[in-house]
């Protein structure tokens, strides 16, 4: 089972960096297309908005820009939403929103998705996901990102409640903006959970950062848990003091649902095999290091190719299938040609009458012949003239 998970993990990581870019992009434009028709069902009120080309168009246009692009669309289709029913409640909401995107470009404007997915997963009741994988990925400063997805949420809950109250401004009646303004303000400071919401997000963020930064086996998979219990207890606490929607029951389950989606998340993120952790120190002229070192995995077991002995190889089978006759075997003496069983007789025979020749033919006698001894002359140089004669006499 866990050789399959493996493999079928490395196989998608496979295709995504073969396909990165195109996967990116069809990714990019499917959340972008969700987004939008979350937002357009939640305070959907111009229909010409609402339309599928214009949806599909703008989710395009994400698709090829980065995500503060989906950020800012979204705001400027909420503030016109809003200011085809009612101008006033627009501009309130444009303030409240340009506040907002003021203050999410100043921390953090690489992590747009962050701000979005928490209204968005809320639909789908699994906005746990969103505090442990930014724990997981990133650092605490993702809190105000989230934070800001957790006041958009509200918003648009504020937005449906104050829609009704019109304004004309043409009277200057000063008695329907009141009622407006106090609307917002009432139903923002009925909002209390939402605060409760922002801390227990922020703990849950801030408790699986710091999990898996320690140095122990198993660190990430831990901090998932103990994240999702932290979510669990902060949610009933809040649940004491302001009536969760579902009950603790649903709660629960869908923490369970986030925590094992998280799981999975993760897992094609990185895999750790904590049975090769090695503890390496080393030194240079400033500091001595400790060093533990987690290697990862990236590729599944390898299977052994297994062959059967009794099933016949290419060669085997080839040697089979062909008819091989036997050359025929001719005596070189007589010219007979000899049958298989009379070869080795034929043999035994050419053998035994080259035998007696051997023994027929008379030894031949070494005669050493001697020679007399001649007395040594003397070498001759050439050019030069021995004088045989004695000169003595």
């Amino acid at each position: 089972m866990l050789e399959a998970m493996l493999e079928f993990r490395n196989k998608v990581c496979e295709i995504y960096q073969k396909f990165q870019f195109a996967i990116d992009l069809v990714f990019k434009f499917i959340v972008s297309f969700l987004v939008l028709t979350v937002l357009n069902t939640e305070i959907g009120y111009d229909t010409r908005l609402t339309a599928g080309s214009v949806v599909v168009m703008l989710s395009i246009l994400c698709a090829f820009t980065p995500g503060g692009v989906l950020a800012l669309v979204c705001i400027v289709l909420t503030v016109v939403h809003v200011f085809s029913v009612n101008p006033v409640l627009a501009l309130f909401v444009a303030l409240f929103m340009l506040v907002l995107y003021a203050f999410f470009l100043r921390f953090t404007p690489k992590y747009a998705y962050i701000m979005i997915a928490v209204p968005v997963l809320g639909v789908f009741n699994i906005p746990y996901t969103v505090p442990l994988l930014a724990g997981l990925t990133t650092t605490p400063v993702t809190v105000f990102p989230m934070c800001c997805g957790i006041f958009f949420r509200y918003l648009t809950a504020v937005i449906r409640n104050c829609v009704d109250i019109q304004v004309d401004l043409s009277k200057l009646n000063t008695d329907n903006l009141l009622e407006l303004v106090n609307a917002i303000v009432d139903n923002l400071l009925a909002s209390k959970e939402m605060l409760w919401f922002m801390g227990v997000y922020a703990a849950v963020e801030v408790v699986v950062f710091v999990i898996r930064k320690l140095k122990f086996s198993f660190a990430f998979e831990i901090s998932i848990i103990v994240g999702t219990a932290v979510n669990i207890v902060g949610n009933i606490f809040v649940d004491g003091k302001y009536s969760l929607e579902g009950g603790i029951g649903k709660m629960l389950t869908f923490s369970i649902i986030s925590c094992l989606l998280v799981i999975i998340v993760y897992a094609f993120i990185r895999v750790l095999d904590y049975i090769s952790v090695e503890n390496v120190q080393f030194e240079d002229d400033d500091y001595y290091y400790y060093v533990r070192a987690v290697p990862k995995i990236k590729t599944g077991l390898k299977k052994l190719k297994i062959r059967e002995m009794n099933t016949p190889t290419y060669f085997e089978a080839s040697m089979e299938s062909e008819e091989y006759v036997d050359d025929e075997f001719t005596d070189p003496e007589t010219g007979e040609v000899l049958e298989p069983e009379k070869v080795s007789k034929s043999f035994a025979k050419r053998l035994k009458s080259r035998k007696n020749k051997a023994e027929e033919k008379p030894a031949s006698k070494v005669v050493v012949e001697e020679t007399p001894e001649s007395p040594e002359e003397p070498a001759e140089v050439p050019g030069e003239v021995v004088d045989t004669e004695d000169k003595n006499e």
